[in-house]
């Protein structure tokens, strides 16, 4: 038939022109088109109904070409859609979306507890910290004896370092209920240190500048060897920190993981039905092969990364800065250079990789996320048989469990709890078990429950360890947590270890770390040690001895005064 609109023939069944794009037929003669009466395509702009070209009026060929063009396109990007779809619903796309998924997962649960970023208190050179340890009880069915007056002996330990201002305080101390038994304390201002204690030193401090340390000692004993030496404790640590593995090592690391998910061969195999965690969960089953070759290239590249940080340069330039002699410097790191750790822990693993070979294991994936990783091979003979399974309680990652088999062992891993925090607390129950030949022979139980708002005693963790179904020992702690991004306050009242049912000691333990907010290094009249002649120092030498003659004594009285003459000689003897 012919075009009513053009006039060119056209196929009978086609529904649009192919050289207009006008509809087939067109409008019945006297009928009224669906748009009529209002503006629109084909409709002049006074409302009224279609008029007729007129005579001579050039085609509006126009619309169809327009409308051809609208087909055509909607129909490329309907190819590529599915072509694009098609790429990332591919196995290994849908398998490395999955482990993605499931990495996200954990890692967003890790920042849910609100753990503070400790790097990051490295690189900004500035930290607080703090640590704190108290006796506050201790069995005397151990050696026959009331211990109770040992309680209250700890040991506390406080630093702050600032590199911006290149200052640093230090303190150690011993002490027993409210006495100070001994204490040391340290203090550091640019090049000058400080160093003092209240029972050697009777609370003055002696200082020296470590730039001119060289020069001052040789002033002192007349010894040329020693003039060269000189450094500044805050220039070694910018030293060790510049030496930490940074952006560049990160970057090779995702280059790494990027080559080694490329390599990978996998292949959809069907769905499963499992029983993950106690919960019958429907899965899409995937084999996965990991080749050998890019197994190897994934530890020659972690080895790269691992050596680049190059710590016998960093010796050196420690040792160099510190002004020891070149000789010296090449007796100290010779033996260093014969070590090279891991150069030899990438051989030993690719020594493993020639005897296994490709690695392949199934994955099975539910709902985006890796419901469960198997291996089995036979491994020189022997069946190795590997299982990890993820999901299956409230939250994605509030229960993981690992199975390893070989040789008639096994060794099972086993956590659940709220470990995203859910309704205000994260909770965490893991058991490791060994077991020989299906009987068990070893197993860790650990118990934690935190809850980042509640008030008082808001931490509690236990340990225990037992072997053949005979508790070894268990470690209960209960107090206070309190994190933030940058900080970490920890306080214990009671820490207490038992064993066969009976506790052995009980402790107090503090323990805080965060940015340093500032601070300030005064010490009140130091007598620096180069402004000490021979004799000062001669005396200074005999004033040491005294005291710590002194110090002896005190504590012999304390210690007398204090506990039984039994239990005295007891522990005379036993140390």
């Amino acid at each position: 038939m012919f075009c009513k609109n053009c006039g060119k023939e056209m196929r009978d069944d086609a529904r649009f022109c192919p050289n207009c794009g006008a509809v087939n037929g067109g409008p019945a003669a006297g009928s009224v088109p669906p748009d009529a009466g209002r503006q629109g395509w084909g409709a002049p702009a006074g409302g009224a109904g279609a008029a007729a070209p007129a005579e001579g009026a050039p085609k509006r060929r126009g619309l169809g070409l327009v409308i051809g063009a609208g087909v055509a396109a909607v129909a490329v990007i309907a190819l590529l859609v599915v072509g694009v779809s098609s790429l990332f619903a591919s196995p290994r796309g849908t398998v490395e979306k999955a482990f993605t998924k499931t990495a996200a997962a954990f890692e967003e649960a890790g920042d849910k507890l609100g753990m503070p970023d400790l790097v990051k208190l490295q690189k900004d050179r500035s930290i607080s910290g703090s640590f704190r340890v108290e006796l506050t009880g201790i069995s005397s069915q151990l050696v026959g004896y009331d211990l109770s007056d040992l309680y209250g002996l700890g040991l506390g330990m406080r630093a702050n370092y600032s590199g911006k201002d290149r200052k640093m305080d230090a303190q150690l101390s011993a002490f027993w209920d409210d006495d100070e038994l001994v204490s040391f304390q340290m203090l550091a201002d640019n090049a000058n240190l400080y160093l003092g204690s209240s029972q050697f030193t009777d609370g003055s401090f002696y200082g020296l500048n470590t730039e001119t340390l060289g020069d001052d000692l040789k002033n002192l004993s007349g010894d040329d060897s020693v003039e060269d030496i000189s450094f500044n404790l805050f220039d070694l640590m910018d030293i060790i920190l510049k030496a930490t593995p940074g952006e560049e090592n990160e970057k090779a690391v995702k280059e790494a993981n990027k080559a080694l998910k490329a390599a990978l061969e996998v292949k959809k195999t069907g769905a499963k039905t499992m029983d993950i965690h106690g919960k019958s969960t429907k899965t899409t089953a995937y084999h996965v092969v990991i080749p050998q070759d890019a197994l190897e290239d994934y530890v020659n590249a972690m080895e790269d990364v691992l050596s680049s940080v190059d710590y016998v340069s960093m010796y050196e330039e420690l040792f160099q800065a510190m002004g020891v002699p070149g000789d010296e410097i090449d007796d100290l790191l010779a033996d260093l250079e014969d070590l090279y750790v891991y150069g030899d822990l990438a051989d030993a693993i690719k020594y493993f990789l020639d005897e296994l070979g490709d690695v392949e294991v199934d994955v099975y994936l539910s709902g985006g996320y890796v419901s469960a990783v198997l291996y089995e091979e036979r491994i020189q003979g022997t069946k190795v048989e590997a299982a990890l399974y993820l999901g299956g309680g409230d939250q994605y990652v509030d229960n993981l469990s690992l199975e390893i088999r070989a040789d008639g062992g096994e060794l099972l891993v086993e956590s659940a709890g709220n470990h995203t925090g859910k309704g205000g607390a994260f909770t965490d129950e893991t058991t490791i078990r060994i077991k020989e030949d299906g009987r068990s022979v070893g197993r860790l139980t650990s118990e934690m429950r935190y809850e980042p708002k509640g008030k008082g005693d808001n931490f509690r963790w236990e340990i225990g360890v037992d072997s053949s179904g005979v508790s070894l020992g268990v470690v209960e702690m209960e107090g206070s947590l309190a994190l933030s991004k940058d900080s970490l306050d920890l306080k214990l009242e009671d820490v207490s270890v038992r064993t066969m049912g009976m506790e052995v000691f009980s402790l107090s333990l503090e323990y805080a770390i965060g940015p340093c907010k500032g601070m300030e290094v005064s010490v009140s009249s130091p007598t620096m040690l180069a402004d000490m002649d021979e004799d000062d120092l001669m005396d200074l030498g005999y004033d040491l001895q005294a005291n710590a003659q002194d110090w002896a004594l005190d504590m012999q009285d304390l210690f007398t005064s204090r506990l039984p003459s039994d239990l005295l000689w007891a522990l005379m003897y036993a140390f």
